[in-house]
């Protein structure tokens, strides 16, 4: 059967320029928020480049002249700050949140990495750049520069990971193989620290390192520590490659189990059965059978 229903939009797909004086925040901002760097961002944003994500209002029930502002109280305020009376809305159909900035996903350094050398490669200088975001120049190279001489594979592991840069810039004092090595580790454990980056660069011998001797950090590391160390690591990956091998036969061997406790389930003789002569499992096969998923 067709259903011919259209889709809802959650906003309307044009944004329109509303005066500030109409729109009705939802907070008040506190003193905190304005000394925040995120704020003084947007500020020299706002500046530089103008507004580039318009505000998220609603309208007011009863009162068509004035908008709730659901996102960018920082651009609001900031926008008031420098004497501006309007600016770009965008207006929502539901009077609610969940659509926007409340759920969003923040880039990984890597994807901003890409997207700073992407301008920087389009002509954008990188005085500019800190210029617009109030860093320091050497921070936007750096950042041009963090890729440099990380293997590629490597990179493709930990690129949407939530890994800190300097711990992506730790990689380099090992090999191209040693850093595919510790990238499949940090993916394994689900671990991105520079701490543990730190960890697995001490379980790193001697000849998998670029300048063929130890970071200044692991100098303390006694020889016996560091030869138990990489034997516990190369322990820990043979592990790992074990239950990745097994975890799909695994998967499929409980969803073939949870199919078949739900046909018991649904047979009113047998759970009958199950409840007269043991109670005690009945509620734990009901929840196996009522899981959305056995994936993890």
């Amino acid at each position: 059967m067709k259903h011919n229903r259209k889709i809802k939009t959650a906003f309307h797909l044009e944004a329109i320029r509303l005066p500030l004086d109409c729109l009705r925040e939802q907070r008040i901002l506190k003193n905190h928020e304005k000394k925040l760097r995120s704020y003084s961002t947007i500020l020299t944003t706002l500046q530089k480049i103008g507004l580039i994500q318009p505000l998220i209002v609603c309208p007011i029930k009863g009162n068509n002249a004035e908008y709730k502002l659901l996102d960018g109280h920082l651009r609001l305020h900031a926008l008031r700050e420098l004497g501006e009376r309007d600016a770009l809305c965008l207006i929502s159909t539901d009077d609610e949140r969940y659509t926007f900035d409340a759920q969003v996903n923040h880039i990984s350094p890597i994807q901003r990495h890409k997207m700073i050398r992407q301008a920087v490669d389009d002509g954008v200088l990188p005085d500019r750049i800190a210029e617009v975001f109030e860093i320091d120049v050497k921070e936007v190279l750096s950042e041009v520069k963090l890729l440099d001489g990380i293997h590629p594979d490597a990179v493709e592991l930990i690129k949407d990971k939530p890994i800190y840069s300097k711990a992506i810039k730790t990689l380099r004092r090992v090999k191209p193989l040693r850093q595919l090595e510790m990238a499949e580790s940090m993916c394994a454990v689900n671990n991105f620290t520079y701490a543990y980056v730190l960890a697995l660069l001490g379980g790193t011998r001697a000849e998998q390192m670029v300048s063929g001797r130890k970071a200044n950090e692991l100098n303390k590391v006694s020889p016996e520590a560091i030869v138990r160390m990489e034997k516990e690591m190369e322990s820990l990956r043979v592990d790992f490659e074990q239950i990745e091998q097994s975890y799909s036969d695994n998967v499929y061997t409980l969803v073939v189990i949870q199919g078949y406790i739900k046909r018991l389930i649904k047979n009113e003789s047998i759970k009958r059965f199950i409840d007269r002569n043991h109670h005690d499992m009945l509620p734990e096969l009901q929840q196996i059978a009522e899981m959305d998923s056995l994936a993890v």
